[in-house]
């Protein structure tokens, strides 16, 4: 994508015209343009990109921080609501279909953004292990070398602001706009295995709905590993001849059997290789060719018995 396309698509998000295809969307003169880390584009990069504040429901809670007064406020801090975070994903993702997530970090997206004030700058939008964040370029390169690395020329050449010197009240301002432009994106379900300091969560949308629920831990099996790895990349029926798929999850040593058709939140089926294997070949014994081979002993055996 030519550059003169991103400055048309935020350029006509902030005024109003948003284009849900190509990842653009705006709100009260705020402009944004989302894509995924791995489009190609060469402006399209998070490389030394660092966070500079928090996002959706973690801002939340540092605006409460700042006035906890007791040890029992100091514990309400700690269930905060992650609901929130996770439609706003959701909207992520009907805007950018390709984007993956799981991992060390749920998601990792780069936008490019336009404010009131004329101000065009890249930023990108993730969530990691402070939960959702924004994070940037306080500069776009202090020597020659490092400016080359992270953008071209052409595109630097638009940038004409770096978040890091918004106000706390600019800042507010743009937060809030981000959060009002993707609420008006319709919702797309999605899953994910997010690695964090608790543990595996298995968190997305199903349906409309969030679902966030705590992994229990999968011991290793080195010897079952190797064998089951010799499945990835096929396709199997199950005894109701419904297709599936065997993957590893990236980062980590989980399994997953995924339907093709998925319906409910359980037909995505996590464990270590020993029990993905034990699933696999369950089902080999319980296929329909099977199923019908019994029943035809069973029926034969009758008419048998009964003559």
């Amino acid at each position: 994508m030519r550059i003169e396309q991103i400055i048309k698509l935020v350029t006509e998000a902030a005024e109003g015209k948003d284009n849900f295809k190509e990842g653009a969307v705006g709100t009260n003169n705020y402009g944004f343009v989302f894509k995924d880390l791995n489009s190609n584009i060469p402006y399209v990069t998070d490389t030394y990109s660092h966070k500079y504040f928090e996002a959706g429901s973690m801002r939340d809670v540092l605006k409460i921080w700042k006035k906890v007064k007791s040890f029992e406020e100091l514990k309400d801090l700690s269930n905060f609501d992650e609901k929130n975070d996770l439609l706003l994903v959701g909207s992520l993702k009907t805007l950018v279909p390709t984007l993956q997530f799981g991992g060390f970090n749920m998601f990792r997206i780069w936008m490019f953004v336009k404010t009131p004030k004329e101000r065009m700058f890249p930023a990108t939008f993730y969530w990691g292990s402070s939960g959702v964040s924004i994070g940037g370029w306080a500069s776009y390169g202090i020597t020659p070398f490092a400016k080359e690395i992270i953008f071209p020329e052409d595109f630097l050449e638009i940038v004409n602001f770096t978040p890091f010197n918004f106000t706390d009240n600019e800042r507010g301002c743009f937060l809030d706009a981000l959060e009002f432009a993707l609420k008006k994106v319709p919702v797309s379900d999605f899953w994910g295995v997010f690695n964090r300091d608790i543990g595996n969560s298995y968190m997305g949308i199903r349906r409309g709905e969030s679902f966030n629920k705590l992994m229990q831990h999968f011991e290793r099996d080195p010897e079952a590993e190797r064998e089951v790895e010799a499945l990835f990349g096929r396709k199997f029926k199950d005894g109701y001849n419904q297709s599936f798929i065997i993957n590893l999850l990236p980062g980590m040593r989980i399994y997953v059997v995924q339907f093709e058709y998925d319906i409910e939140q359980d037909d995505v089926i996590f464990g270590n290789a020993k029990k993905i294997l034990e699933f696999w070949k369950s089902q080999k014994k319980t296929s329909i060719a099977d199923k019908i081979h019994e029943k035809q002993k069973m029926f034969a055996r009758i008419r048998k018995e009964n003559s």
